[in-house]
């Protein structure tokens, strides 16, 4: 009997032991989701208020916590892809692939982060394997477009946009960055009509950067729609002042419509925000040329060597200048050294050959 006793007790001890230890357990593991949750939440707050910093310390913690956690590596990963740290974010993602090689978002952030730290060929492997298990995916499509433009595939960059403006119009308000980025790569195509139609798309659905607007001002000059170029530029530099390839397009559509004094006038505005510009020396130096102001012309050339010794495009405009003065042998010195800095410049070879005539 007392031997019995003595067993239920050892018996009851034993599950009261077991009980206690997995209800800790239990407990803890209640504790330990319940502060992830908490510093996710957290930095989810600071990436709306783009504190993207402060949300690092906190994903860092949570990853800290659970190394293993998905949803916070994929947090971190997409902070670390907002403030461009594109290392630090493919590897969480290379984490996350790890435990689950079929995560679409995973893929695509990979996609992403493999674009951006130049290797886009392992950014369409990534998109392929995201739109092959979630097909419907604009992002995706996206990038992969991104990523054949930076091949110089412009055809196939041009289908995957077209796609990625499809699937998002199924879904949400289509993002004007799918537009902008098919202009693009139809302005490259020297597509300009339909180029024209998706910039103005994307300025309608809010892309009201100075970029755009001088993309689509290039677009006006290709179709020799010059005033409308020259109101873009306007746009461009209201939004940014010192953005200097809205004053290079506008000096160039000046130029197309023989408004050669607006031209010079453009570059001098130029030069007083940016006095070292050597481009805006080098296109006055051409301007006033076609003025017939050959000492200003010089004076700029000669400045625009200066600051800019191996500039091919200066040496180009003093061949110009020396066949303007009928000095043949110092317009071919210029015009071979020209060469010897941009072999490939056809304008520059044209030049060459007619020297040698």
């Amino acid at each position: 009997m007392f031997f019995y006793t003595l067993r239920n007790k050892i018996v009851i001890l034993t599950l009261a032991a077991v009980f206690l230890t997995t209800n800790i357990g239990f407990t803890q593991s209640i504790e330990k989701h319940d502060i992830i949750e908490n510093l996710s939440a957290a930095a989810t707050d600071c990436s709306k208020r783009e504190n993207y910093l402060q949300a690092l310390r906190y994903l860092d913690e949570a990853v800290r916590i659970d190394p293993e956690n998905i949803s916070v590596l994929l947090q971190r990963a997409a902070v670390n892809l907002k403030i461009t740290n594109y290392s630090e974010a493919r590897a969480d993602l290379d984490k996350v692939l790890l435990y689950e090689p079929s995560n679409s978002t995973a893929l695509c952030l990979r996609g992403i982060a493999s674009l951006y730290l130049g290797f886009p060929h392992d950014a369409i492997r990534d998109e392929t394997a995201c739109l092959n298990i979630s097909r419907f995916d604009a992002l995706a499509y996206d990038i992969l477009g991104m990523a054949y433009f930076k091949l110089g595939e412009y055809k196939e960059a041009e289908s995957n946009y077209t796609l990625a403006i499809f699937f998002s119009t199924l879904n949400t308000t289509v993002n004007y960055a799918y537009y902008k980025n098919r202009a693009d790569t139809r302005l490259c195509l020297k597509d300009f009509e339909n180029a024209l139609v998706d910039y103005t798309k994307a300025i309608e659905l809010g892309a009201k950067t100075p970029d755009v607007y001088i993309s689509r001002a290039i677009v006006y000059n290709n179709l020799k729609q010059y005033d409308n170029g020259i109101q873009d530029c306007h746009s461009a530099i209201q939004i940014n002042p010192a953005y200097e390839s809205a004053y290079m397009t506008l000096g160039e559509l000046y130029v197309q419509q023989e408004k050669y004094t607006s031209a010079t006038d453009t570059m001098t505005e130029l030069l007083k925000i940016k006095p070292t510009y050597t481009d805006a020396y080098v296109f006055r130096g051409l301007v006033y040329l076609k003025q017939d102001a050959i000492k200003e012309a010089f004076r700029d050339i000669t400045k625009a060597l200066k600051l800019s010794p191996d500039n091919a495009q200066a040496y180009k405009i003093r061949g110009i200048y020396y066949l303007k003065i009928h000095n043949r042998k110092r317009a071919a010195e210029s015009f071979q050294k020209a060469h010897e800095l941009d072999p490939e410049a056809e304008d520059i070879i044209r030049f060459l050959n007619e020297m040698r005539e």
